[in-house]
């Protein structure tokens, strides 16, 4: 997937060791935009919370320039992405 700037590969994300989304692969392209869409609940800011190390993953691994998000220092990954959440994270 190296023609993708940001990329999961077989992502699972939860809680408490408990993955409540499963299989998520996202792509995108330098210059690209996603927008995550659904219901409340359905799981969008845990997605981010995940991909910005707020909380661990629970299998697989997001990608950022082809460097694993998981690898990073909180600061290198500062250095490469930024997040707006509509709550506080805790």
């Amino acid at each position: 997937m190296s023609d993708y700037y940001f990329h999961t590969s077989d992502l699972s994300v939860g809680y408490n060791g408990k993955a409540l989304i499963h299989d998520i692969e996202i792509g995108i392209r330098a210059g690209e935009i996603l927008t995550l869409i659904g219901p409340n609940g359905s799981g969008k800011s845990t997605i981010l919370k995940s991909v910005t190390k707020h909380l661990a993953m629970i299998r697989g691994d997001a990608y950022i320039a082809d460097a694993s998000v998981n690898s990073m220092s909180f600061k290198q990954l500062s250095q490469k992405l930024a997040v707006v959440l509509t709550e506080r994270i805790k």
